[in-house]
């Protein structure tokens, strides 16, 4: 927030911060100034926004991905092998 109140910007970040009841939380916080009339900046607004479940979401599609991942290339193996027997009729 006091960067924003330095140089006007609007700033986006992500942030681990901890409940009152000791609960982890990911948080989005996004700032933007607000100017008077003449221009300069006689506040600034902060938004938070709690994206947890978001990123515990993103943790388990990518945990989903390597498994995937992982049978596929079991399955390539197991179809390869077979593939190379010889066949009899």
């Amino acid at each position: 927030m006091a960067e924003t109140f330095k140089d006007g910007r609007s700033r986006q970040s992500e942030e681990v911060v901890t409940s009152n009841s000791g609960e982890h939380m990911n948080v989005l916080v996004q700032t933007a100034p607000m100017r008077g009339l003449d221009g300069e900046i006689t506040a600034v607004i902060e938004m938070s926004t709690n994206i947890t479940l978001i990123r515990q979401l993103q943790d388990q599609l990518a945990s989903l991905g390597l498994l995937v991942g992982s049978i596929s290339h079991s399955i390539k193996g197991v179809l390869a092998v077979l593939h190379r027997r010889p066949r009899h009729l």
